[in-house]
């Protein structure tokens, strides 16, 4: 059985921060309101099948499919790029991209 690390999941931690700090801003907005609009689009379905079926279980269940196809298609969620891009500014601040900010370095310059 194959098992990561503390240290290690850390360490992943700031390397896929660090990528996503450095993406261009118009990739990380782009990423983000399509990630949004596909949450949203989810959130729909799920509540449209709760209100016709009767059930709202049946649309919690159904919900977390717009999360597994954010995971397909690889959008990220613009709190994700943030949560992400805090260890990697707080352990590695020498990777800084000296180019326009990333909207995850300006949240972490006045969070931090």
């Amino acid at each position: 059985m194959s098992y990561l690390v503390p240290t290690d999941v850390v360490e992943k931690m700031v390397i896929s921060g660090a990528m996503k700090m450095n993406m261009p801003t118009s990739t990380t907005i782009i990423r983000a309101v399509m990630a949004g609009a596909i949450l949203g689009l989810a959130a729909v379905f799920a509540i449209t099948v709760a209100i016709k079926s009767g059930s709202p279980i049946v649309g919690a269940v159904l919900f977390p499919v717009g999360f597994i196809m954010l995971i397909l298609f690889g959008y990220d969620l613009l709190t994700g790029v943030v949560v992400l891009g805090v260890p990697q500014y707080r352990l590695a601040p020498h990777h800084h991209p000296k180019t326009s900010p990333n909207p995850c370095q300006i949240v972490c310059q006045f969070v931090l």
